[in-house]
């Protein structure tokens, strides 16, 4: 039980799990809600905005701005621009 609760407190399983979610709404958004699908290029936002936290974090674990939840944030704040983009 300890190495789960230690897996689940880890950065990189964080933003692994948030960026499967968006795409997970990205996907289930574009098939159920929408007329015209989304493009599935614009399913790799999300995974490019955590290969640039992941790359970056390798260079500079003390910087400010690599706290997870930033990243985590804008891949939300990602997935919900592109959903709202292709309503309008």
């Amino acid at each position: 039980m300890a190495n789960v609760k230690k897996f689940l407190k880890s950065s990189h399983s964080q933003i692994a799990f948030a960026s499967g979610i968006s795409i997970l709404m990205i996907a289930c958004f574009s098939k159920w809600v929408l007329d015209k699908p989304i493009h599935p290029f614009l399913l790799t936002v999300p995974p490019l905005i955590e290969v640039a936290y992941e790359g970056l974090l390798k260079k500079n674990k003390e910087s400010k701005i690599l706290k997870t939840w930033y990243w985590v944030c804008a891949i939300i704040f990602s997935t919900l621009l592109i959903m709202l983009a292709h309503m309008i």
